[in-house]
């Protein structure tokens, strides 16, 4: 895996604890209405058609190390009303299980730019961080060939 890759899904497994489950909203604007699956994109389109509204990217947490060892982050974007209220926007699609919606997002820290870079140049559709009870044990980076 690549160095600052594994750096910086360290420094999200390290953060964890700031995780929180973000309201689903159904939501329309101008005839659109958002696309399952597509949240980086859905969060654009909404901030663009609602003003004082800001994206916020991260990760949605599905924390398995219990069961499994190991915690994959999957890179999302919601948005942020004019008021401070963190909303996802996106809707699960129809196949979906509801369980899917439940999973907790862990904000990107750095520059919008910098989490870009992440999912379109590094085509991350998946971070997987291997822990034992106190280290981490291995990385590994679920590269989606659809971005690549």
């Amino acid at each position: 895996a690549d160095e600052p890759l594994a750096v910086y899904a360290c420094s999200l497994l390290s953060r964890l604890s700031e995780a929180f489950q973000i309201p689903r909203r159904t939501v329309e604007a101008n005839y659109w209405t958002p696309t399952p699956n597509d949240c980086h994109d859905n969060a654009e389109k909404w901030v663009q058609l609602n003003q004082g509204w800001s994206v916020v990217h991260g990760w949605l947490v599905f924390d398995l190390r219990v069961s499994h060892g190991y915690v994959d982050l999957l890179p999302h974007s919601i948005v942020r009303s004019p008021s401070g209220e963190l909303v996802d926007v996106t809707p699960l699609a129809p196949q979906a299980p509801k369980a899917v919606g439940v999973f907790p997002f862990l904000s990107h820290l750095g520059a919008a730019k910098e989490f870009q870079h992440l999912v379109a140049n590094y085509s991350v559709a998946q971070l997987r961080v291997r822990v034992r009870p106190t280290t981490v044990s291995s990385f590994t980076e679920i590269r989606d060939p659809s971005l690549s």
